[in-house]
């Protein structure tokens, strides 16, 4: 018999401590919140080659921040920046920022697209009327795109504006000569 109670005792004590601990088990590791980007954005989403458009950006739980795409580097998590843009393309700025290692990286992209610089042209000049008797007055109405100033040459003179019309009272008989330049 007392060789039972020796195996007994050996099975018993197998089974009561091989089962491991379940104290630790519950409890998960503290985890760090994923990185979130508030905003990414672009002061203006259409410009004319050689214009600025400024980028700006804030985020949550991020502890650094990569710039790709156009625009590349380390920046903060939270700032802006200012970009001469001097090619004609559609521009592309992508975003990423990470926060602490176990987190996923938040992404964001912005585009900006660069048009070629309008030439400045007269849209319309035109009289109120081709002819007309001495001291009547005719009326110049014009449009332009792209100027910056006008000015008058010939039997009228002066800057003028870039849109507009001038009416003038003609005194003599002939031929009156009106250019407008921008």
């Amino acid at each position: 018999m007392k060789n039972l109670s020796y195996i007994f005792f050996i099975i018993f004590f197998v089974v009561s401590c091989g089962g491991g601990g379940g104290a630790g088990q519950g409890n998960s590791p503290i985890s760090s919140p994923n990185p979130t980007i508030n905003s990414f954005a672009s002061s203006l989403q259409t410009v004319t080659v050689g214009e600025s458009v400024t980028l700006t950006w804030s985020s949550i739980n991020a502890s650094a921040c990569q710039a790709s795409g156009d625009w590349s580097n380390s920046i903060s998590t939270n700032g802006s920046l200012e970009l001469t843009l001097n090619e004609v393309k559609v521009y592309n700025f992508t975003l990423t920022c990470s926060g602490s290692a176990g987190t996923t990286s938040a992404l964001s992209e912005v585009s900006v697209e660069v048009v070629s610089a309008q030439s400045p042209s007269i849209d319309s000049f035109e009289p109120s009327s081709s002819s007309i008797i001495v001291n009547e007055s005719v009326t110049l109405t014009w449009t332009t795109s792209a100027t910056t100033v006008c000015s008058a040459k010939g039997d009228w003179e002066g800057s003028k504006a870039l849109n507009g019309s001038e009416t003038l009272q003609l005194n003599s008989i002939r031929t009156y000569e009106f250019i407008l330049e921008c």
